[in-house]
């Protein structure tokens, strides 16, 4: 038995993961301290031509979050932005949570090239578990649990790289890295072969086999991966660490099968795939071979610039980039063989999503390709692989386009596909470039509204607008007629009635064929059968829908002379009816039973002709509020006063019996008003009246006292007229003033020839009579000095009131 030697071409990375361990993961309690207090949100109008990546890039200074901007704003698609929209945009929150995730990425993606698939499995598989959770929190539109949630995976990865490092010096496993279909594991001590799972381990003496349409990968600790496709077997003979030369040895026996390596590590590192009476030399990164199960040959095809020396027999080959060879069964190797080249893909395109189950992947032939290699993977690197398929070269598949049906069975998912032409010798040519497919399995009726017409409709034109919404994406038709849908998912549709009912059928179809149909029944009558129309006592709020302010209520309107219009209520066992007069009026009372109530219509004409219809009435006895911006003081010394303030649920708005404008506000039924108020002198009576749509009414009243002028002196009074030194003088003084005065009053005593000042007190006052000002009385005491005297006199005095009126008078 020879062995295949491979380097494996390694990352050195285990000085810098020294560094690194002596760095823990940053602030990771801080950041989520800041995440939970950033709360701050930027908000924003949507500029003309502005779409919502350029939003992205403008204010998180990256154009790939645009759809943290969507979710912030309870918006799905980038279509639904409209320029003049406002957006809020939790700037910080949403920098921070992609931040933590990315660096949780890091340090996963670090981790796991320090082996902590193999050497930390637990740690590795908690850090992306609690990722993929901040994941979900993000697209939930919880940025702050997100960015606990990342900075808690960034501390287990690296308690996995932890981990990692500690255990190089160990001899290592290799893990199973993907299983799908049957796969089976094997020890030395196990006389049965055993299912496996993904991220078992695997030790050396394993075997591994996979059967009919199943595959595995197995990653070493290097991250050097194989892939073993459909029925292979290999055995895992040896894996040996060897730390101080940063090297791995790694010795795997090819029993049967297909194998693909991706291999990768340091210089002194071995890997070798022992195959029964060949050798080789393996300097390529990446290549491929298989083993006949009734071992008639092995092929070897190299895909990369690295060579592949194979030696049976007493001769050598070299095989170079995109080279393959065949060795017989105990024979020498085939020369060198070019490889077919890579298949054009034509169809479906990259990333194209499909609901069918016949879609099917097509490419161009290859001149000289007996069969092609079709295969399925869930990566884009192939290294999930899920299916596979040999598709036979039609006879003209050389120029012809080659097709084959995608695979049944595989449920909703996104695929990769490619192709790889294989030669008559069975060496498989280098893969095409991968193309990603959505397939949807998809069992929901698509959504479908009609807006208009309502549920037995009575119209008098021979036309009818039919409109609605559905999915955008959908087929739609009326009365079997195509119809356009738009981008929002809007229909309308001009139809034509015949007189009498008519069932107007709407039908919406999916990408996936699904189907929803619904109908609406409309009676077309023409204006010489029956007319109706409501008269406007009863308020209409829409479309048969109208609103009173009492339970018994009165509604009347008009029809044709003759007719028999007969009313109930839904709960009503008994009509209430009337028969139109001369001009067709018709009145009738109604009771409400309860706030909210559905009313069916029936008008009969005299040839016996029959109208229905329904309408709706709801009560509302709540009446309307008004609200002032500013207390209304009860007095002032303005002439004018300007009113503001604001009414909900009102119409009109009257002050004193006159209308007051009232301008319509963009809350429902709130109107603001604002006027100046000319006052008259004295006391003005206020009645401010409000009145919604059905009578309701709130009034508020008022009194405003106007008082523009200030207090008039009315008399005084001193207790001497003359002074002789050290004696008191007592001032009296009386005024007058529509409100009161101010509770002290400045005066000036005149002595001889000097001159006093002093201050009276307000004492009260009393209104003579109704309708007349107050009179008030001040008094007030001074001290004579003991070296004054002479005749004296009241020179001064100043009198206020409350609303500032000044006056000084000199008596």
């Amino acid at each position: 038995m020879h062995a295949i030697h491979y380097n494996i071409v390694r990352s050195c990375f285990i000085a810098g993961l020294i560094f690194f361990l002596h760095n823990p993961v940053c602030s990771a309690q801080k950041q989520a301290e800041t995440a939970s207090k950033s709360t701050a949100v930027l908000t924003i109008s949507v500029e003309e031509d502005q779409n919502i990546r350029d939003i992205s890039a403008k204010y998180l200074q990256n154009p790939d979050l645009w759809e943290d901007i969507l979710r912030a704003n309870g918006l799905k698609k980038p279509d639904e932005i409209r320029a003049g929209m406002p957006l809020s945009i939790p700037v910080e929150a949403i920098t921070l949570a992609y931040n933590a995730l990315e660096d949780a990425k890091k340090r996963i993606q670090q981790a796991t090239e320090a082996g902590a698939k193999v050497l930390a499995k637990t740690e590795i598989e908690k850090a992306i578990t609690i990722r993929d959770n901040a994941i979900e929190k993000r697209t939930s539109g919880h940025w702050a649990e997100c960015t606990a949630l990342a900075n808690t995976a960034a501390k287990e990865a690296q308690k996995a790289l932890n981990v990692s490092i500690e255990n190089q010096e160990v001899s290592t496993e290799a893990m199973v890295d993907y299983c799908r279909g049957q796969v089976h594991r094997r020890k030395p001590s196990d006389n049965m072969w055993q299912d496996i799972s993904r991220y078992d381990a695997l030790a050396e003496g394993e075997k591994i086999r996979t059967l009919s349409q199943s595959y595995a990968d197995i990653r070493f600790r290097d991250n050097s991966l194989l892939q073993l496709k459909e029925n292979a077997q290999v055995l895992i003979r040896n894996m040996r660490t060897r730390v101080l030369d940063d090297a791995e040895d790694t010795e795997i026996n090819l029993i049967q099968g297909d194998v693909f390596a991706l291999l990768s590590g340091g210089k002194e590192s071995q890997f070798e795939l022992d195959i029964p009476g060949v050798r080789a030399n393996i300097k390529s990164k990446q290549f491929r071979v298989a083993r006949d199960d009734d071992e008639k040959e092995v092929r070897f095809a190299n895909y990369d610039k690295g060579e592949v020396e194979i030696e049976s027999k007493g001769k050598k080959v070299i095989l170079k980039e995109n080279q393959g060879s065949v060795v017989p069964h105990d024979q020498k190797p085939s020369d060198p063989k070019e490889l077919l080249p890579s298949p054009v893909l034509i169809g479906p395109e990259d990333g194209a999503e499909r609901f069918d189950a016949d879609t099917l992947l097509s490419w161009e032939g290859v001149k000289g390709a007996e069969t092609y290699l079709l295969e399925l993977s869930l990566t884009a690197s192939f290294s999930k692989a899920i299916w596979s398929a040999s598709v036979p070269n039609p006879p003209d598949g050389d120029s012809a386009t080659v097709s084959k049906k995608f695979p049944t069975g595989l449920g909703s998912e996104a695929f990769y596909w490619r192709v790889s032409a294989v030669s008559p010798d069975k060496l498989p040519g280098r893969p095409s470039k991968a193309r990603g497919i959505r397939i949807i399995d998809d069992k929901e009726p698509p959504f479908l509204v009609i807006r208009h017409p309502e549920e037995g409709a009575i119209v008098s034109e021979g036309t009818m607008a039919v409109s609605g919404n559905t999915e955008a994406n959908a087929t739609l038709t009326i009365q079997s007629h195509a119809v356009d849908i738009s981008s929002e998912g809007v229909y309308q549709f001009s139809c034509e009635l015949s007189p009498g009912e008519n069932r107007i059928v709407v039908k919406a179809t999916d990408m996936a064929g699904n189907t929803t149909e619904l109908e609406r029944v409309v009676n077309f009558l023409r204006k010489e059968e029956i007319d109706l129309t409501f008269d406007d006592s009863v308020h209409k709020i829409g479309a048969k829908h109208f609103i009173v302010g009492h339970e018994r209520f009165t509604i009347s309107g008009k029809t044709q002379s003759g007719d028999v219009v007969a009313i109930r209520s839904a709960n009503g066992d008994f009509p209430a009816t009337a028969t139109a007069d001369d001009q067709g009026r018709f009145q009738i009372n109604l009771r409400m039973e309860g706030q909210k109530d559905e009313f069916a219509i029936e008008i009969t004409s005299p040839a016996g002709m029959v109208r229905k219809d329904r309408f709706r009435v709801e009560v509302d006895t709540d009446p309307p509020l008004i609200r002032f911006d500013k207390d209304i003081p009860p007095a002032t010394a303005q002439k004018e006063l300007m009113l503001a303030g604001e009414t909900e649920g009102a119409v009109s708005l009257r002050l004193n019996g006159q209308d007051v404008k009232l301008e319509r506000q963009e809350a429902d039924m709130v109107s603001s008003f604002e006027f100046p108020l000319r006052l008259n002198p004295g006391e003005n009576q206020l009645q401010f009246s409000a009145h919604d749509q059905v009578g309701n009414a709130t009034v508020i009243e008022k009194t405003l006292l106007s008082d523009s002028e200030a207090p008039r002196l009315i008399d005084y009074k001193l207790s001497s007229q003359s002074a002789k030194g050290g004696e008191r003088i007592i001032v009296e003084v009386q005024a007058q003033d529509a409100t009161k005065l101010v509770k002290t009053a400045p005066f000036t005593l005149q002595i001889g020839d000097r001159i006093h000042t002093g201050y009276m007190i307000l004492r009260g006052g009393h209104s003579p009579s109704e309708g007349k000002n107050m009179t008030w009385k001040y008094t007030g005491v001074f001290n004579v000095p003991k070296n004054v005297s002479g005749k004296v006199w009241l020179k001064t005095v100043k009198l206020s009131d409350y609303l500032g009126n000044v006056s000084e008078y000199h008596p």
